[in-house]
């Protein structure tokens, strides 16, 4: 199941959601935390389509989270510059997630940092090894194609690829 089918079910009205064909994106009992943040943040913009940018989030997972939720989302306040909004998944009468979104405009930045140099990359994608095979959660395995990006570990400066 692909990210784009796993946010099929949801609409803008929220409420009542049925998930089908989760097997992928199950950490045990519960939905990998990733795709219920994701869950909630997709309800959030279906729902409020005219917000600016998100600029930052807290998520709490609070209980396992399954294939059949109540997904509810509002705005906590919204000003002329900024929005905050509060999401939910429910799941068999409980809370299982709960998020806090800000959304806010953008302003002129009140410093500039230029971005450091880029450091030597080791090689396009199709030429890294694969990294962690047969390891880890099912829903890695499943989902996503992990590299190793270069030799190198331990001490050092640190480096952000991009």
């Amino acid at each position: 199941m692909s990210i784009a089918n796993l946010l099929d079910p949801i609409t803008a009205a929220g409420g009542d959601t049925r998930f089908s064909g989760l097997d992928h994106w199950m950490q045990g009992r519960t939905l990998y935390g990733g795709a219920s943040a994701l869950i909630a943040y997709t309800a959030v913009t279906r729902a409020f389509p005219d917000l600016p940018p998100l600029r930052g989030a807290q998520v709490a997972f609070v209980a396992p989270t399954g294939p059949e939720a109540e997904l509810r989302r509002e705005i906590v306040r919204q000003g002329r510059n900024v929005a905050q909004v509060r999401s939910e998944i429910w799941c068999e009468g409980q809370c299982t997630l709960t998020a806090f979104w800000l959304f806010g405009t953008e302003r002129e930045a009140n410093a500039i940092h230029d971005a450091a140099p880029v450091a030597d990359w080791p090689g396009p994608p199709e030429e890294a090894e694969p990294a962690m095979h047969g390891k880890g959660p099912a829903f890695i395995q499943n989902n996503f194609e992990i590299l190793r990006a270069q030799e190198q570990q331990g001490p050092g400066e640190p480096v952000v690829r991009r």
